[in-house]
Parts: C-alpha cells; structure tokens; sequence
C-alpha cells in the first residue's frame, strides 16, 4: 500500500508541479459535475417528484396562494391579517 502511494506521488509530482496538477484534476472534476452530472439530476429529479406527487406544484398553487395572502379572498378566512 505504501509503495503504491509512493509510485502514484512520483506520477503526480513530475518536477515540482503538484499543486497546479491537482487543481487540474479537482477542476476537471468539477466541472463535469457542475455543468452536466448536477443539471441532470436536478432535472430529473424534478421531473420524477412532479409525475410521483401527481403535479402538485399546479394542484397546490391555489392554495399557496390563498395561505401567502390570506386577507385578499374570503371575509371568513379566520387567519391572517385584520383589515
């Protein structure tokens, strides 16, 4: 194991530079992660909720809507703001 490390130090290493090549390395990483890994999963992650929790973020809007501004509706609301 420690042979190993030591072999993959050596690689790495190459006169000196290896900060700038692990900054590549962690770079490169990052940047496949950002630009496309993380974009998909949140989209498909959005979609997935959508079609499991049967479109709520349109069946719930109504709802949102009246509990975010409770006293502009209903007079019998109960809650909210007295006017």
């Amino acid at each position: 194991m420690i042979d190993t490390t030591y072999y993959i130090i050596q690689i790495i290493y190459k006169g000196g530079r290896v900060v700038e090549t692990l900054n590549n390395i962690v770079l490169t990483i990052q940047h496949y992660l950002a630009d496309y890994i993380l974009i998909i999963a949140l989209l498909g992650g959005g979609i997935w909720f959508t079609f499991r929790l049967g479109f709520i973020q349109i069946r719930g809007f109504g709802e949102g809507m009246r509990r975010t501004f409770p006293g502009t509706g209903n007079s019998n609301c109960g809650a909210g703001w007295n006017r």
